[in-house]
């Protein structure tokens, strides 16, 4: 064999081949399913830790006002309670990254998946 019959053949291994991108379809579509459902519990879950820090930085700061005002207690009641507010927009905003991350894989997968197709139409001609 010289070097153009072998160029030949692995470029001709290398072409897209039907049933393989049936199945990454597969593969694909089920993975984006699986990450989709984590996001939505990941929702629940941050939505719940997000009302949780609230309602203990909201506690935290009646409480440090009502029972110790003028203390020093009062003061480190309140620094708790910031600490809250700064974990509950940790939770929202991480959140925020996974659903975004989601969308721009599905879309990515999207494009590939598209490219794929394209290159078997033009494999075919």
């Amino acid at each position: 064999m010289n070097d153009e019959e072998l160029r030949r053949l692995f470029i001709e291994s290398a072409g897209p081949n039907p049933g393989a991108a049936q199945e990454y379809r597969r593969k694909v579509e089920a993975m984006i399913q699986e990450k989709e459902r984590w996001l939505r519990r990941g929702a629940w879950a941050a939505g719940a830790g997000y009302v949780t820090a609230l309602l203990v930085a909201i506690a935290l700061m009646v409480g440090g006002g009502l029972w110790f005002e003028g203390q020093l207690k009062a003061v480190w009641l309140g620094v708790n309670a910031c600490f809250y507010l700064v974990l509950a927009s940790v939770m929202a905003f991480s959140h925020l990254l996974a659903r975004n991350r989601v969308e721009m894989l599905k879309e990515l997968k999207g494009i590939e998946m598209r490219v794929i197709e394209i290159q078997q139409r033009l494999g075919k001609a």
